[in-house]
């Protein structure tokens, strides 16, 4: 089933957090869309809850097909606007959420979440069934095999420099 950007955008900014909880994706109540941070670029969406006088935020990032690392990096520089705008210091949490059809785990974007926990990455599917799901991507990893002879003593060992 083919979809429009702008379709899941909608999805995403009009449909009750409870609603999309249910289908995978938990984002804060309070949502903006096609928010203008300057010479920072448009952000898709930001989702924000504000505690006592902090603000945790969410930046979400939307594409049709491929979560890449042009994606990736565009969130980047928006939250960078956001940290200049609003002032890091009334930033309690600042993450970043991707959305995609799908992502390429032959590039290196696939590992990014499990490193930097405020790095999430969401692929879409739609049926007519079921509607819009949204799966959390992560733990993927390359196979070194169980006689590569890689552990905590080989690899943090200290070497003699050439």
């Amino acid at each position: 089933m083919n979809i429009l950007e702008k379709e899941i955008e909608d999805i995403v900014y009009y449909t009750s957090v409870q609603k999309l909880s249910k289908r995978g994706l938990n984002l804060y109540e309070n949502r903006v869309r096609q928010v203008a941070l300057g010479p920072y670029g448009i952000a898709d969406i930001i989702c924000y809850r504000k505690i006592d006088t902090k603000y945790d935020i969410q930046i979400l990032e939307i594409k049709k097909e491929e979560v890449s690392d042009s994606a990736f990096f565009q969130a980047i520089r928006y939250s960078k606007a956001v940290l200049h705008i609003i002032g890091e210091e009334n930033i309690n949490s600042l993450s970043i959420i991707l959305i995609g059809k799908y992502i390429d785990r032959s590039e290196p974007l696939c590992y990014t979440p499990d490193i930097f926990h405020n790095l999430k990455i969401f692929t879409y599917s739609i049926s007519i069934d079921l509607g819009i799901l949204f799966r959390q991507e992560g733990g993927y990893g390359l196979d070194i095999g169980d006689n590569s002879g890689l552990t905590a003593d080989t690899i943090l060992s200290p070497r003699v420099p050439f």
